[in-house]
């Protein structure tokens, strides 16, 4: 039998990730039911799925091959959390509509393969998409372009 420590350790983590906050919401917080959710019944719902995550993980470590590692996509890791982060600076200051085109501007760096015509069309669309979704669908109160373009 092979055992994969790496998917091991990190199927634990789950584990112990989802029984630490499943039990935090289970004690701390109101449960109710499903027709008459608390607010803590999320919580345990996703620390339920962690928890079955984490098993997933830690069975399939049992029989792996160990396979070569890879190395670390420096770029395409430092482009996708730099987006959220330039999203929550310029959401106020600009609006919804700058802000969501800088975040696809910057997560279109993260790849090589990408192109300047290709991001332009995913930034339109997803900029399309997001103002549907979220400004009129959902009817959050976002102002969609900020003071400092006004």
């Amino acid at each position: 039998m092979s055992i994969n420590k790496r998917d091991m350790v990190s199927g634990a983590f789950l584990i112990a990730l989802g029984l630490f906050f499943g039990i935090y919401a289970y004690v701390d917080l109101n449960i109710g039911s499903a027709f008459r959710m608390g607010p803590g019944f999320f919580p345990v719902v996703l620390s339920g799925l962690l928890i079955l995550i984490g098993i997933i993980v830690v069975l399939q470590s049992l029989n792996a091959e160990h396979p070569l590692m890879t190395p670390i996509a420096w770029r395409g890791l430092f482009f996708i959390l730099l987006s959220p982060i330039v999203f929550g600076l310029t959401i106020r200051a600009l609006g919804f509509v700058p802000a969501v085109v800088l975040v696809c501007g910057i997560s279109a760096f993260a790849s090589h393969r990408m192109g300047v015509l290709k991001a332009a069309i995913i930034t339109v669309c997803m900029t399309l998409f997001c103002i549907g979704v979220f400004y009129y669908a959902l009817g959050l109160p976002v102002r969609l372009f900020g003071g400092w373009l006004n």
